[in-house]
């Protein structure tokens, strides 16, 4: 796991470029923009988790991040 650099975490945001391309069309094209929290100090807001498994991609609902102290488990 990678932690973020903080020259990037301090702009705040992240933006990724993303295209698409497939022969004989004329593609696409998106910007996925990262928004990151103010408080770098994070905990989840639930301590448990629950995913499902389909064709070998876990899937999970929302995973929240709440600043640590917060949170009542």
């Amino acid at each position: 796991m990678e932690s973020i650099p903080p020259e990037l975490f301090n702009l705040g945001h992240i933006v990724l470029s993303l295209q698409a391309t497939k022969p004989r069309t004329v593609g696409a094209n998106t910007a996925v923009i990262i928004t990151l929290p103010a408080d770098r100090t994070l905990e989840f807001a639930e301590s448990i988790h629950r995913g499902t498994l389909i064709r070998h991609y876990l899937q999970y609902n929302i995973l929240n991040l709440d600043p640590i102290g917060t949170v009542n488990y």
